[in-house]
């Protein structure tokens, strides 16, 4: 069975900035840390995300890893759309009652 993690850009109110899955096979800690830093910064260079959480405006960013309860990419898939759905109805929330 395999592991499955999850390695989150986190602000420092710990609103999830992006985030990614991946299996003991493809990455290390350190490597898959590295690899959505690097999705980050170039999200961030392309104006494809914004250089602050949506959520607070922090601008402070750090990463973590940790094991999920999951055995497969695929087991991941419906609590990822899931937790990305309630990430877009609370921004849409926020964004109304900023306006």
């Amino acid at each position: 069975m395999a592991k499955v993690y999850l390695t989150q850009c986190l602000c420092k109110n710990r609103h999830c900035i992006a985030a990614m899955t991946w299996e003991e096979s493809e990455f290390t800690v350190e490597s898959a840390i590295t690899a959505l830093k690097d999705a980050v910064t170039t999200g961030i260079d392309n104006k494809a995300l914004d250089p602050w959480c949506n959520l607070c405006h922090n601008t402070e960013f750090s990463y973590e890893t940790d094991l999920t309860p999951f055995s497969s990419i695929q087991e991941t898939r419906p609590f990822l759309r899931e937790a990305e759905a309630r990430a877009l109805r609370n921004k849409q929330n926020f964004d109304i009652l900023r306006n």
